[in-house]
């Protein structure tokens, strides 16, 4: 009988205390935010940068004088860099998260590396 018991035992996945046979452990859903947190802010981050290099500074230059549009645009650089370094830090926040929740292999230092650069290259 308590051959029995250990094989099922064996058989069923093991659980954290407090968790119910069969539920994610919270450290697997809080890796799983913070991936996605780091791949949302970036995502966001070069979407704003794509949409404002290739849709509102040459609707700007294209329909307004030249002098209105660059102001215009000047006028917009203070929030977009603003933007940029609000979704650059969550993005930095995202991966230093997921890398200390899992720890650090391999490769997980070359999503933190390219954030710190784009950093950077913003600041």
């Amino acid at each position: 009988m308590r051959a029995a018991e250990l094989a099922n035992e064996a058989e069923a996945p093991s659980s954290a205390a407090g968790e119910a046979p069969g539920e994610v452990p919270l450290d697997a859903w809080a890796r799983g935010d913070m991936r996605s947190l780091a791949s949302v802010a970036v995502s966001l981050w070069l979407g704003a940068m794509a949409f404002f290099a290739f849709v509102v500074a040459p609707a700007a230059f294209a329909t307004l004088e030249r002098e209105a549009a660059g102001r215009l645009v000047a006028a917009i650089f203070a929030r977009y860099y603003l933007a940029g370094i609000v979704l650059g830090f969550l993005a930095l926040a995202g991966c230093v998260g997921s890398g200390m929740l899992r720890g650090w292999r391999g490769l997980d230092w070359l999503p933190l590396a390219l954030v710190v650069l784009m950093l950077a290259l913003t600041l």
